[in-house]
């Protein structure tokens, strides 16, 4: 047997190339995004910058609990500020009466050179007290390394579910176009005594085979693209600048056993019609296909394209701001797409007698397409996936940065907005002219005795001119 399926894949080496390359690229994207997913679950503890050489650290508070009404009662609502609040005045004399104090760039937080347990003891909860790697909250935009790796991390993700979803179609398809073309063989197979056991047995084998060797090279690919994806992470500004790919083991693995597995699987269904060849198929002069779609293909791809219908429909009616989420507009389209890829064969025929090409050659081209049903859908599988998901990936980007634009737009009254980082005010205002300054922050309500749930808000500075340049939705 496996002298049989050695020689096979010599003897075939052009028509499985396709899927050795779409594979062993796989699989490689696959390595590369588990590495930098395994940077972002293990990134190392940041050393402090600001307070580098001060044991202890004292700054301000960074929240304010407020008491809102709501409704007849009054809940606390906790508020979270840009940056600290001052150190007091009173405060920082006593530290500066008793140990030696660093003030770095200003006087939300201070340095000191003495025992934690007694500066604690002074402070009380007038401050906080930071010791260890808790004096990187001191840092200018602490969390932005935290953002930054979440972003990336969901970024990672979404490319690898990406990759293995195009990876499984490719090298389905690639099998399906195998067959296809190795129905005789099959039907001499049969003729000599060969069981579709024995066929199926085959053709997994060699898709064994195929997929050991394409996944060892996908792995040394992700080996030597590792590099070069976090230095383009870095330079694009997606990740911070520390960010570097480790040694993690377990991404290898993931890769490697995975490409095995999508080969396996696409093979799968190739090797069960190839079994069912029958002898007689050696005889035949002519491929015309009879049963394109078998019941299970038909069944699965129904199943997908409603799923993904319904499931479309239903967050319209229900809660239509999901779509605007990367796990939404990711996923519903590889149902949509997955089940129009599987349902493709109903398509080719009625495809294929439209009037595009003219003349002998086109209708050879158009009569042979419709006559090789599962050969034309399997060569053209890959490219309506390809071209779909990319299609609808970028659509679904544009799309939504446009709703987000538009919400924006209409959530204000002004004519003109102006952002930066060092505005100032201007006077006099032209008569008639209404300006408010405001600033994004974040409030922290408190839902029963431990939940805080965070909402999005504006620090405004004059609240009568806000309500007058601003359309808040309820």
């Amino acid at each position: 047997m496996l002298t049989l399926v050695l020689a096979g894949l010599r003897d075939r080496c052009a028509s499985l190339l396709g899927a050795f390359v779409a594979l062993a690229l796989g699989v490689g994207l696959l390595a590369v995004t588990g590495l930098g997913l395994s940077a972002t679950f293990h990134a190392p503890e940041r050393a402090p910058q600001r307070f580098a050489s001060s044991p202890v650290v004292v700054t301000g508070h960074d929240r304010l609990v407020l008491d809102v009404r709501r409704g007849p009662a009054t809940a606390p609502v906790e508020r979270r500020l840009d940056r600290p609040q001052p150190v007091e005045a009173e405060l920082l004399r006593a530290l500066r009466a008793r140990w030696a104090v660093t003030t770095a760039g200003g006087p939300d937080a201070v340095g000191v050179d003495a025992p934690a347990d007694r500066v604690r003891d002074l402070v009380g909860s007038r401050a906080r007290v930071l010791t260890g790697t808790e004096r990187v909250r001191a840092d200018p935009d602490p969390e932005r390394d935290a953002r930054a790796l979440t972003a990336l991390n969901a970024l990672l993700g979404t490319s690898g579910g990406v990759t293995a979803f195009v990876s499984v179609f490719v090298v389905a398809s690639t099998f399906a176009f195998a067959v296809a073309l190795r129905r005789r063989e099959f039907g001499l197979l049969r003729t000599a005594g060969a069981t579709p056991g024995q066929v199926r047995r085959l053709l997994l084998a060699e898709a064994a085979v195929l997929g050991v060797l394409a996944s060892a090279a996908g792995c040394a690919l992700g080996a030597l693209g590792a590099p070069l994806l976090t230095r383009t992470l870095v330079d694009g500004g997606l990740a911070p600048a520390w960010f570097t790919v480790g040694g993690a083991s377990w991404p290898y693995h993931a890769a490697f056993w995975t490409g095995l597995a999508v080969a396996l699987t696409g093979a799968f269904a190739a090797s069960r019609r190839a079994g069912r060849t029958g002898p007689t198929a050696a005889l035949r002069e002519a491929d015309v296909d009879a049963d394109v779609l078998p019941p299970g293909r038909a069944l699965a791809g129904a199943a997908l394209l409603l799923t993904g219908l319904g499931l479309l429909v239903w967050t319209c009616a229900t809660e239509p701001s999901e779509l605007l989420k990367r796990k939404t507009y990711t996923t519903l389209p590889m149902l949509l797409i997955g089940g129009t890829a599987l349902l493709a064969p109903l398509l080719v025929r009625p495809a294929a007698r439209l009037p595009l090409l003219r003349g002998a050659v086109g209708t050879l081209v158009q009569e042979n397409a419709a006559a090789s049903v599962r050969r034309t859908a399997a060569v053209a599988a890959p490219v309506l996936v390809t071209v779909a998901l990319a299609g609808s990936l970028f659509g679904s980007a544009a799309g939504v940065t446009r709703a987000k634009g538009a919400e924006l737009r209409e959530h204000t009254a002004a004519a003109y907005v102006a952002s930066g980082e060092d505005l100032r005010p201007v006077t006099p205002l032209p008569a008639g002219a209404v300006v408010s300054a405001t600033g994004a922050t974040s409030v922290f309500v408190r839902d029963g005795a431990e939940a805080v749930v965070k909402y999005g808000a504006r620090a405004v500075a004059d609240p009568a001119a806000f309500a007058d340049l601003a359309r808040l939705p309820v």
